[in-house]
Parts: C-alpha cells; sequence; structure tokens
C-alpha cells in the first residue's frame, strides 16, 4: 500500500470512527447506548397471576407478590404463606437501520434466552399488618452479536461486536398496615444489587482493488462490575365495598456507578492496543447506570364472585437513562462523547395494562385468566425495547386450600415470557 493511501485512510478513519462510535443503539457504539438503553427491564408485577392477568395487580394486590407490586395489599393476607416463582425469557432483537446486516450479508434476528428463580417471599401476617422478606429479579439479560457493514465495494467496511450481561437483584423487607376497614397501607424497603459485564468492540477496516481487509483501527470499552444501592417502594390500597378495589404505588429506582476500561489501537500504522481506566485528569473510568423510578395507579372490580377485571397504568421515567455514558476510545483524539454531544434523549412511557379472570367454584378452584398490556418505545431505536404489545393469558389450581399452582404466558413480536408460581399456606 503506498504512502499516500495511508494518509487518506488515516484521514477518513478520523473522520468515521467518531460518528460511528458515537451513534446511539449500533452494536458497535458505546455500551450504554447497547446496553443502557435497551435493557428489557422487568417493572411488571412478578407473579403467575398477575401476568396473566395483564401484568395487573397494583389495585389487587391480594398475595404474596403484594411485596413487589404494592405492598399495602400484604394485609389481605391472613395466614403465612410462601411463594417460588420461575420465569423463561426469549428476547429477539433486531439490528439497526445501517448495521442491519451480518458479516454474510443476510438479515436475522437475535435470539437469547434466560431461565432463571424470578421471585421468591415469605408472609406473616400480625393482627393489624403483615410483614414479609422477598427476593426479585427485575432483569435478567445476556446478548451477543456482531454485524458488517461494507461502506464501498473497495474502500471500507466496519465491524462491530457487542457482549452484555446484566442481572438486577432485589433482596427487601415489607409491610403492609391497615388504617381502617377500608384503607391499608405499604412500604418495602431492600438492597437493589446490578451485576454488568459489557463490552464493546468497533472496528474500521480497509482493502485497496479488491485485496484482503486489514483492521486499521480497533475501538472499545470493558465493564465487569457489581453495585448495590438501597431502594424503596410505597403503596396504597383502597377496598370501599369488597366489589372495587383501587391501589396506587410508587417505586425508587436507584442509580449505579461502574468502572470500567478503554482501549483503542491503529494495527496498521503500528500502533498496539493502548488500554486506560482513567481519562485526560486521571480520574477513574465510570459510567452510571439509572434504574428509572416508577409510578402506577390501578383498578380490580368483582361484578360476580367469580369474574375479576383489573386495569394499570404505569408511569416510567426513562427520560433518567440519559444520564448514562460510556468512552469508547483511549485516545485523546477521541473524547468522551459527553464532551461531543448531551447524552440521547429517552422518552418516558405510559403503559396501559388490563386483564380478566374467571374461577370455576368447583371442589379443587381452578381459574383461568387472560389480559393484554403494552410496552412503549423509549429511545426511537430498534431493539429488544422496540414498542411492543403482550398477549397474555394463564390458568391456576388450588389444592386443599394449602397450595396454589399458576402458570402465565407473554408474547410479543420481540419478547416471550413464560412464568411458574408455587404458594403454600400455612
Amino acid at each position: 500500500m503506498h504512502v499516500r493511501s495511508y494518509v487518506i485512510t488515516l484521514a477518513v478513519v478520523v473522520a468515521a470512527a467518531v460518528p460511528a462510535a458515537a451513534q446511539d443503539g449500533r452494536p458497535g457504539g458505546s455500551p450504554s447506548a447497547q446496553g443502557f438503553s435497551q435493557l428489557p427491564f422487568n417493572f411488571a408485577p412478578p407473579g403467575a397471576r398477575s401476568l396473566a392477568m395483564g401484568a395487573t395487580f397494583i389495585g389487587i394486590a391480594d398475595d404474596a407478590t403484594a411485596a413487589a407490586s404494592n405492598p399495602a395489599g400484604l394485609v389481605i393476607l391472613t395466614k403465612p404463606e410462601i411463594s417460588a416463582h420461575v420465569r423463561v425469557s426469549q428476547f429477539e432483537d433486531t439490528f439497526e437501520e445501517g448495521f442491519q446486516r451480518d458479516r454474510f450479508g443476510s438479515r436475522e434476528a437475535i435470539s437469547s434466552t434466560v431461565t432463571s428463580p424470578s421471585f421468591f417471599s415469605v408472609v406473616v401476617p400480625v393482627q393489624n399488618a403483615s410483614f414479609s422478606v422477598s427476593y426479585q429479579q427485575i432483569a435478567n439479560f445476556n446478548q451477543e452479536r456482531g454485524t458488517f457493514q461494507a461502506e464501498t465495494s473497495t474502500v471500507f467496511g466496519q465491524f462491530n461486536f457487542t457482549a452484555i450481561d446484566v442481572k438486577v437483584e432485589d433482596f427487601s423487607v415489607a409491610g403492609g398496615f391497615k388504617l381502617g376497614d377500608k384503607v391499608s397501607v405499604g412500604v418495602a424497603v431492600g438492597q437493589r444489587k446490578l451485576t454488568f459485564r459489557d463490552y464493546s468492540n468497533f472496528e474500521e477496516l480497509f482493502t485497496e482493488d479488491f485485496g484482503p481487509l486489514l483492521t486499521v483501527a480497533e475501538f472499545g470499552a470493558f465493564a465487569e462490575d457489581s453495585d448495590d444501592q438501597v431502594y424503596w417502594s410505597a403503596g396504597v390500597l383502597v377496598n370501599p365495598n369488597g366489589r372495587v378495589s383501587v391501589g396506587a404505588v410508587y417505586k425508587k429506582g436507584g442509580e449505579f456507578t461502574l468502572p470500567y476500561t478503554s482501549e483503542a489501537a491503529l494495527p496498521i500504522f503500528g500502533i498496539d492496543t493502548i488500554t486506560t481506566d482513567v481519562d485526560e485528569n486521571d480520574q477513574p473510568l465510570t459510567g452510571t447506570l439509572q434504574i428509572p423510578d416508577s409510578f402506577g395507579f390501578g383498578v380490580g372490580f368483582r361484578p360476580t364472585p367469580n369474574w375479576l377485571l383489573s386495569a394499570d397504568v404505569a408511569f416510567v421515567k426513562f427520560s433518567q437513562l440519559g444520564e448514562t455514558d460510556f468512552r469508547i476510545s483511549a485516545f485523546d483524539l477521541f473524547p468522551p462523547r459527553t464532551l461531543d454531544q448531551p447524552p440521547s434523549d429517552y422518552d418516558d412511557v405510559v403503559q396501559l395494562h388490563a386483564g380478566v379472570e374467571y374461577t370455576f367454584t368447583t371442589r379443587t378452584p381452578f381459574s383461568l385468566r387472560a389480559g393484554v398490556f403494552n410496552d412503549p418505545d423509549h429511545d426511537q431505536a430498534e431493539g429488544v425495547d422496540t414498542s411492543n404489545t403482550f398477549v397474555t393469558a394463564g390458568a391456576g389450581v388450588v389444592l386443599g386450600q394449602r397450595f396454589q399452582i399458576d402458570v402465565a404466558g407473554a408474547f410479543s413480536d420481540q419478547v416471550k415470557e413464560g412464568l411458574a408460581s408455587l404458594v403454600i399456606r400455612f
């Protein structure tokens, strides 16, 4: 390759690498774009019964999952009980426009499946109050993907790779308290743990006259750590006549700090990988992940003893995600994105939920359930968070008044979930 080609290559790399690394939602962009804005946080109630009813439960909250959905409902429980749940989640991701092909030129969705225990609680009623200890996962997601994009047939290509593994776990204590016969309040306080691993790699490739591809520049960022924060939620439940119940709950998210390492290389010019975990002021490189706060309002209605209708409205402050950013390169030539442009705007969303349950009052009572809810897109980028409408269904059975088994499924174009739960009453 001639000297003139090297000079042209370097000029184009400088011009192309910075904008490419700054594109939100692209696999080769900063980890914050792919890793944070599109994380599928699960803000729905954790139970199989509630999921089958369109993920509604704020205005009902009459089982052990009330500790996570609306702690004011814990006072409805009159006997000690244990509840355990297992969730299976499948995520199908799509490539961002312009980076939609893999290295063989095909367009395919990337699927990842996670199976894990999602909720566990112990509830103990005490006179006009009930207390619980619980564990819940509000996020468990992992995915790897790579794409190749050729700018022209003979000049440049870009290869991008992103791997992300995120788990958010809550360990909490909660209490519900009666304020007379018709009103109860509740609060939950606990430790929220974020376990995070993210690696993003971006490569600029060059070829001349259909020759072999040469790696011109490589940029990346790597984070692997965990952080803990105190979180809380508070709720109220009003049941004026036994047929209609109304509830509201506020949930605090939390901000987590993550150290990370940035790396860059220009191998075509003999510059090996430069790795750093400090910025130009010798301060540690850190990113923050803000889990959004949320507020919900719900209604439950029993027109007859066999029928239960429910509806929830949830407001999620995804705009808080705009506070998050990682630096993609170790070169001063490529400064942090926050010095070039403000963080991306993410939209707060309103989620609508509706569901129904019919209980057959036989010797062994069993119930059929169905519902629907939406999860609007909050960052205007393609990915697992893209606007989804879920259709839900499920069933449950009570055995000997002590054991309850529930199953549920939720289905959308990009996310599918199955949930099974067991309740033991004493």
